[in-house]
């Protein structure tokens, strides 16, 4: 998580969200997910919440671009491309 966003608790998390319907609470739980988990990749967020690899980026960088998580560099490959870890 960055700086830029502090919640002190899932309330006020899920009501910054709750305009947004089911794509705002989606990103409350990937937000959860990242938070307990420290570093994940979109891979393992796919992998949790059965999503796709181009809906799964789509909502990282709109969650990147409004500051509520942050890219973290590069993990280790398991073969083909490094993930980028969040």
């Amino acid at each position: 998580m960055t700086s830029t966003h502090h919640f002190h608790d899932i309330k006020n998390l899920l009501h910054h969200f709750s305009n947004e319907g089911k794509k705002g609470q989606l990103k409350v739980r990937i937000i959860r997910f990242i938070f307990e988990l420290k570093e994940v990749s979109v891979s393992q967020i796919c992998d949790a919440f059965n999503l796709s690899i181009p809906s799964v980026t789509k909502l990282i960088q709109e969650l990147t671009d409004d500051g509520w998580i942050e890219r973290k560099g590069e993990g280790a490959s398991r073969g083909g491309r490094n993930p980028v870890l969040l």
